[in-house]
């Protein structure tokens, strides 16, 4: 029988034999709430010797208490995940005010990401009338990505699935144990192109954390060949680009296509970003028309250093 755990919860598989587990779900069934979601959990619940964790349904147990349900889909390297809870233990929060319900799906998140590898991003449908679940997302990670008339997808990023891809350009997040990247990074520290507009690039590297959405250090590949580096800084709404190229991909038109193309990926993939910043040396020409030319705008200057922006 499928079944698995995270620090908090144990995750089992429906077994109909079992009175405490049917009590269970015939209450949920009685729930108003509960009744409209159940039937995808059904669905899975009619084949409880699945050995496919990524496309289950579990009853979620804390100590003696089983508290809620979870319902796992997979589609390809996308996992949807479908929540509920029982009434009787709805908005209860622990001493750190953290409800069952956010528990839950943070420690299953992070389950899945630490085990399936694979995985590139979760996806969660919630109905935009459910303020609640909306908060809970977010609070979880998980970011507005799309819309329909009754609904809002928000999407969670595997830290493992982290790569950009644009029509003529492939984001690889920077790996310090990567030989190969590390060449690169040796490559670009010499520059005196590169050192000139950001100094040490060996700790201008070491200081970038690969955290939650896009933000890090990726090496950008074109046709299979490195040509340089983008550092992608994440203030919610906001995120912040900065790239460098090596010697032999200057002055061939690359800086604006990297710009363009990377925005217009951005504001596709992430719904609720609306801005995209740039900083640049005003003595830095040819990344000023870079950034003018792929949509950003000039928004101050100060010490020497432009600001710019490109709005959804």
């Amino acid at each position: 029988m499928t079944s698995f755990k995270t620090e908090n919860f144990n995750f089992y598989t429906f077994d109909p034999n079992n009175p405490y587990h049917i009590n269970f779900v015939n209450e949920l069934m009685n729930d108003a709430d509960m009744r409209t979601y159940l039937r995808q959990f059904y669905k899975y619940l009619s084949k409880p010797d699945t050995k496919d964790t990524l496309n289950s349904a579990f009853l979620v147990g804390e100590k003696d208490n089983i508290i809620g349900y979870i319902n796992l889909i997979n589609v390809d390297k996308i996992e949807e995940i479908h929540l509920g809870i029982h009434p009787n233990f709805r908005g209860i929060k622990n001493s750190l005010g953290e409800t069952y319900a956010y528990r839950i799906v943070k420690e299953t998140s992070d389950s899945l990401f630490a085990n399936y590898k694979l995985i590139e991003y979760l996806r969660l449908f919630i109905d935009k009338k459910n303020i609640r679940s909306i908060s809970l997302a977010e609070k979880c990670g998980f970011n507005l990505f799309d819309e329909t008339k009754d609904y809002f997808e928000y999407r969670k990023y595997s830290k493992h699935q982290k790569s950009i891809i644009t029509p003529h350009f492939k984001f690889l997040t920077f790996d310090k144990d990567n030989q190969e990247h590390l060449k690169v990074l040796a490559l670009l520290a010499k520059d005196e192109e590169i050192k000139k507009w950001f100094g040490d690039l060996n700790a201008y590297f070491d200081e970038m954390i690969n955290g939650e959405g896009l933000e890090g250090t990726y090496l950008v590949l074109k046709d299979s060949e490195i040509i340089g580096f983008m550092n992608i800084y994440d203030y919610y709404k906001l995120l912040e680009l900065q790239y460098g190229l090596l010697e032999e991909y200057r002055g061939k038109s690359l800086g604006f296509q990297l710009l363009k193309e990377s925005s217009e990926e951005i504001f596709k993939r992430y719904f609720h970003i609306n801005t995209l910043r740039t900083y640049i040396d005003r003595e830095n020409i040819r990344s000023e028309k870079a950034a003018i030319n792929a949509g950003f705008k000039l928004i101050s200057e100060k010490f020497n250093i432009k600001e710019y922006h490109k709005v959804r």
